[in-house]
């Protein structure tokens, strides 16, 4: 604060100087001829010792001088130059210079007795060709008498203040007219009003050309709090065909232009850089227009670069995906690309920990490991997936020895060790450990601790080991779970309603019911006083009225308990089904069924679990409904 301090001591000292000047000096009006009003008051305040703030004045005429270039004379402008300049018709010209010389009478500003007191605030744009005054409500604009005349005076002396032009490239009058209008209307300035005092002609920078890599408008993208992820810097860049994946900018012309001060304002020529110097294949077509030219994709794939040639692949072969070298791979599942990773040393990971690669088609002749994940419509695996890694594939999966979890439609996975199956169908050909839900289960050989969980059927070769469970339940194959839970939260629900609607329409009904006979009786008196021409009291009527609302809430609340009703019984119906499928579900064993087996049949609705331990003579195992909600593993021939 040390130096405003300083600042407002020295404005203090100005002012006891200019009070103390006052007293000696006569201070007198002073005219004089300026192209620099600004300078003029400085000077005029440094003669008589006193703030350039206290120092004022009036324009008592302006002339424009021009040249048409440097080497003619100044000439002043006549009502037709002056008329071109307004509309800017002659402030393009590069050779034309502007100047104005102003006729100004300097005087001390407490010499001016006004009642009116224009806040006024300028600003303009970073080139100065557009400049602004912004009239606070707050002003006082005194007597409407002549505001138009006093505001126009006031905008001018600003603007000469500061070096603009006046009467060009400006429409003030009109302005200030619209302005007065809705003081008129209003009986006062309501709001702030901006009012243009000079827009003159905004230069347009050049463009310099530029060639834009679409196809790596993903890399080393920004997160939400600024940072960048280089796991995820995009080493492939999935592409759509009609993608633009490629783009040069021409370069282009920018167009010169004057501030308010008549001063030209020069553009620079725009640079040449970055003409495009490579080829092209028949994967990518050319579109070209004055502005650039487009290198858009013929296929779906992605940008391959090599010998100084574009082109779209859509099979790459690498090494090995990991942070160091690759980054995640996004390729998207919409494009048609098929990636092979070659690493095959089991002792190396051909896909890094915690990578993330999504591509369509997607064949791993190594180790995918821990923390890994692998999207795809088909993957291949030819070795290991290590736990904690999730393989997501749409259509199918062929993974050599799964450790982690797999999603797909169809899984055939050679070694099942401890890992987790979600699929539709799944063949395995030795289990050891590890849990698989699908709808159909087909399974050569299974060791110790698995569990097998389906829908329709697990059909078992040999089990070797022991402590092996197999499971019928529909509700938790893909999907179905959430659904089941979903249904079952639903009928919660609408039993909860239905009973509020229950309980309601009984309080009520029992207050129909007690009114009744009084309303009967309302009702016959009512027709009595109509026979004898008396007029009806409104109380008796208004307790007919309120009895037939009761009724209709009742009829309301009876409608909506019966809608909801049917609500749940669909919902009921559609937990049966899952019942159904249970009762077709089938478990085939053609071998022994090793140490602990354990086979359960779980039912939806109602929900219940059947266990069972096989016997070593039991080759299909289904769930036979004895009666209402009862129900038995029963043990049938196999039929090949």
């Amino acid at each position: 604060m040390g130096f405003f301090n300083k600042l407002l001591n020295t404005d203090k000292e100005e002012a006891k100087k200019s009070e103390d000047s006052k007293k000696s000096i006569a201070i007198t009006p002073l005219t004089v001829r300026t192209a620099t009003v600004s300078q003029e008051i400085i000077k005029y305040a440094k003669s008589f010792e006193i703030n350039p703030n206290k120092v004022d004045f009036d324009i008592l005429s302006t002339t424009t001088y021009v040249k048409v270039n440097a080497s003619t004379d100044w000439v002043e402008a006549d009502s037709i130059t002056m008329a071109q300049l307004k509309d800017k018709t002659l402030l393009s010209s590069k050779e034309l210079l502007i100047r104005q010389v102003h006729e100004i009478r300097l005087k001390l500003l407490e010499d001016v007795n006004d009642e009116t007191d224009f806040n006024i605030v300028l600003s303009a744009n970073k080139n100065m060709t557009k400049v602004k005054a912004i009239i606070k409500a707050n002003s006082h604009l005194g007597t409407m008498q002549g505001i138009e005349k006093r505001l126009h005076n006031v905008l001018n002396k600003k603007k000469v203040r500061i070096g603009v032009l006046i009467d060009i490239c400006d429409d003030i009058e009109s302005q200030i007219f619209r302005m007065i209008s809705k003081i008129k209307v209003h009986g006062t300035l309501n709001s702030d009003t901006d009012i243009t005092l000079c827009d003159a002609i905004e230069p347009i920078p050049a463009i310099d050309d530029d060639l834009i890599l679409h196809f790596k408008s993903k890399v080393n993208q920004e997160d939400e709090n600024g940072r960048i992820d280089y796991s995820q810097r995009g080493f492939v860049q999935g592409i759509k065909k009609g993608d633009v994946i490629i783009e040069y900018i021409k370069p282009q012309k920018g167009k010169d232009g004057r501030n308010c001060k008549g001063e030209y304002i020069t553009v620079e020529e725009p640079k040449c850089e970055n003409s495009p110097i490579f080829e092209l294949n028949d994967t990518i077509t050319v579109s070209e227009d004055e502005k650039s030219i487009k290198y858009i994709a013929a296929r779906d794939g992605f940008v391959s670069y090599k010998d100084n040639i574009f082109s779209i692949g859509d099979e790459m072969e690498v090494v090995e995906v990991n942070f160091k070298k690759t980054g995640s791979v996004n390729a998207g599942l919409d494009k048609n690309i098929k990636i092979m990773v070659t690493e095959q040393n089991i002792l190396k990971d051909a896909i890094g920990p915690n990578v993330k690669v999504e591509v369509a088609d997607i064949h791993v002749k190594g180790v995918v490991a821990g923390g890994a994940e692998v999207r795809a419509k088909k993957c291949v695996i030819d070795e290991m997936v290590h736990a904690n890694a999730l393989i997501v594939a749409d259509t199918i999966a062929q993974i050599n020895l799964l450790k982690g979890t797999l999603k797909t439609k169809e899984a055939i996975v050679n070694v099942l060790e401890g890992g987790n199956i979600e699929a539709q169908k799944a063949t395995i050909t030795q289990a050891i450990g590890g849990v698989v839900r699908a709808k159909e289960i087909f399974i050569n050989s299974i060791n110790s601790n698995t569990v097998f969980i389906a829908s329709d059927l697990i059909d078992i070769q040999e089990i070797k080991g022991e402590n092996n469970k197999f499971i019928i339940d529909p509700s938790q194959i893909q999907g179905s779970g959430d659904k089941v839970d979903g249904i079952k939260e639903q009928i919660k629900n609408l039993k909860k309603k239905i009973d509020e609607l229950n309980n309601l329409f009984m309080i009520k009904s029992i207050t129909f019911e007690k009114n009744k006979s009084m309303i009967k009786t309302v009702k016959e008196k009512i027709i009595e006083l109509k026979k004898a021409g008396v007029a009806v009291p409104s109380a008796l009527i208004l307790k007919i009225k309120q009895y037939q609302s009761l009724s209709l809430e009742m009829e309301e609340l009876s409608k909506k308990a019966k809608e909801l009703e049917s609500s749940k019984d669909k919902l009921e119906m559609e937990l049966e089904k899952y019942k159904n499928l249970t009762l077709q579900g089938k478990i085939i064993n053609r071998g022994s069924w090793g140490v602990h087996p354990l086979v359960t049949f779980k039912m939806v609705s109602p929900e219940k679990e059947i266990s069972y331990s096989p016997k070593s003579t039991d080759r299909v195992l289904i769930l036979q409904e004895l009666d209402k909600d009862e129900f038995k593993i029963k043990s049938i021939k196999l039929e090949e």
